[in-house]
Order: C-alpha cells, then structure tokens, then sequence
C-alpha cells in the first residue's frame, strides 16, 4: 500500500525518506512490512503522500515482529545471529521462546537495526 501511495504521488523512497526525515532504509522497511512508522510518524508520511492517517494502518497478525522473524527478516540463521551477538545459539533460542531476556538489549537492537522500544515490543512477543 504504502510503495504504491508513494509511486503514485511520484517520489522515490528517498525523496519520501527526506521529506519526512527519516532514513531511506527505513522507507524500504515499512513498504516490504519489516517495520511500520510510529504514530508520529505515520502522520508526516500521509501528510506527505495526500492520504488520511488510517489509509496506512496494516493490521499486524499476532507475533509479526518477535524476536525470531526480525532475524528472519534479515536473512540470518540463528547461529549467524548469534555469532554477531556474541551469544551461544542455544541461549538466543531461549531468548527467541521468551525463556531468557536478551543478555544485551542495547546490542541486540544495534546489530538487528531496530531500536531498543522496537526490540522490547518483539521480545514480549513470543514466537507461536
């Protein structure tokens, strides 16, 4: 929905992305639906884009954004993951089933690219 508002207003992901002041990476997250604009945020884009708030509201399925599909997401098996992490991959499964807190959040959003809110969001989201 939102690549195709975008196209059809006639900006690319980075004019889009400069207009609103965000990164164009993020832009290409949302429209692949790896991640979802704040609420603030999701204002500026329908404002820059000519539509209303609710024309960009995607219901997520419950457990979109755990902890296993943002790895997922960024093409990573679970070992890879947490090799990068500095973890053993048995404690990220644990991790993943909500077993045990991320050991370093401040890490694990830094290396998964997602904030610390965003990350907090998707470890209480065990994966079903």
């Amino acid at each position: 929905m939102l690549r195709k508002a975008r196209l059809g207003a006639g900006y690319s992901q980075a004019e889009l992305a400069r207009l609103i002041a965000v990164s164009t990476v993020t832009v290409k997250a949302w429209e692949t639906g790896r991640r979802a604009p704040r609420p603030a945020t999701q204002r500026q884009v329908a404002d820059a884009l000519g539509l209303g708030f609710d024309d960009l509201e995607v219901a997520e399925p419950d457990g979109w954004e755990d902890l296993r599909r943002l790895r997922d997401a960024l093409g990573w098996t679970r070992a890879e993951a947490a090799e990068r992490l500095g973890l053993e991959p048995f404690t990220l499964q644990r991790v993943e089933e909500g077993l045990e807190l991320p050991p370093d959040p401040r890490k694990m959003a830094r290396v998964y690219g997602v904030s610390r809110m965003e990350l907090a969001a998707a470890a209480r989201r065990v994966a079903r």
